[in-house]
């Protein structure tokens, strides 16, 4: 459904994107617990940091985009990373915000991209007040990282993951779409030029593409 302006953002997709939402199925992504309650998972925080990379250097503002996180190690272990990747250059500089969803309530973006952490138990997130808080934060763009089999059993999860599994479970990535796309929102994916992320290295290799564009112009 289009929105009546048709200036709105709203209206088109994001671009460089296929989908303007999607789950992303982390299923190498392993949760780990260095002290008690401070879960973190490191296939999902590369996916999240390189993914954010990926939107900058499609032009996105990164002031536009947070990143949210069930738990608070994982909060500090995505920043770590992105000081790691991003602090060298310009390009990148910092999202809005690296945070928990708890600590981002009443508040939103356009973009999200959120890490669910969790790889052999749903954790904290079978409450269904953080479910519906964690979900429903972004305006244009939502990215959800996890493990989904472990999430879509839960009946409290059964509707909101029904309308996730209607669209692929890989990140459909339109790189050589042009920063502002004019693809309508709800236009047929493109045939051509589309591809399909399987894994973090798969999407690393999709920034360093990009990055070697943009640093030769």
């Amino acid at each position: 459904m289009q929105n009546g302006d048709p200036t709105s953002p709203f209206n088109y997709a994001n671009a460089g994107f296929a989908f303007n939402y999607q789950f992303i199925n982390i299923k190498s992504g392993k949760e780990f617990c260095p002290t008690p309650h401070f879960f973190q998972n490191l296939e999902e925080a590369e996916f999240a940091v390189a993914l954010y990379m990926y939107m900058c250097l499609k032009g996105y503002s990164p002031d536009k985009i947070t990143i949210l996180t069930t738990y608070n190690g994982q909060k500090y272990l995505i920043r770590d990373i992105i000081h790691q990747k991003c602090s060298w250059s310009t390009l990148f500089k910092k999202p809005s915000k690296v945070t928990t969803v708890d600590k981002f309530q009443g508040q939103q973006n356009d973009f999200i991209i959120l890490s669910l952490v969790r790889s052999e138990y749903v954790g904290h997130m079978r409450d269904p007040r953080r479910m519906i808080v964690a979900f429903s934060r972004a305006r244009l763009g939502l990215y959800v990282l996890g493990k989904f089999d472990i999430f879509e059993v839960y009946p409290e999860m059964k509707a909101t993951f029904a309308q996730f599994k209607k669209l692929p479970l890989a990140l459909h990535l339109c790189p050589e779409e042009k920063e502002q796309s004019k693809r309508a929102s709800d236009a047929p994916v493109p045939e051509n030029g589309v591809r399909v992320i399987q894994n973090n290295q798969d999407l690393y290799a999709e920034v360093q593409n990009l990055l070697k564009l943009t640093l030769s112009h």
